[in-house]
């Protein structure tokens, strides 16, 4: 088994009513204090992952722990071809996240997030930041 372990982040989007997505900075600002309460420091922004399908700069990066996130979202355009991400949607997320499991080295931790979105606002980020924990307990952070 890899020493590399790699979480990806999904959800299923309400099938009635209206929607609330979760703005790109606020999963940012969430995941980051979710990672310093960890005792992580996120604050890199500058740590930059290239795959084949795409060169990511991460949202949030700890250079000491090598543990990062990409929250991905449809308003993050493709530089190439100048439309929406293709990795916003649950297929995308987990291809990109493949992508990434495969380019960065062992012992990086890297969560590919895809935008999150719910019935409410208050929904939305709950369960957002319960997904979050799990997902950061499930790599023992």
């Amino acid at each position: 088994m890899r020493s590399l372990a790699i979480a990806l982040i999904t959800v299923g989007l309400a099938g009635c009513g209206a929607i609330w997505i979760l703005p790109e900075a606020d999963a940012i600002v969430m995941a980051d204090a979710e990672l310093s309460a960890r005792g992580l420091d996120p604050g890199d922004r500058t740590h930059v992952v290239v795959t084949p399908l795409a060169t990511l700069t991460l949202d949030g990066w700890d250079p000491d722990a090598l543990v990062g996130y990409e929250y991905v979202s449809d308003p993050d355009a493709d530089p190439d071809l100048g439309e929406a991400s293709p990795y916003a949607s649950p297929d995308g997320a987990e291809e990109l996240q493949a992508a990434v499991d495969a380019a960065v080295p062992a012992g990086t931790r890297v969560l590919v997030i895809r935008e999150w979105a719910h019935e409410t606002e208050g929904l939305c980020r709950d369960q957002f930041l319960r997904n979050l924990q799990g997902r950061l307990d499930a790599l023992g952070l």
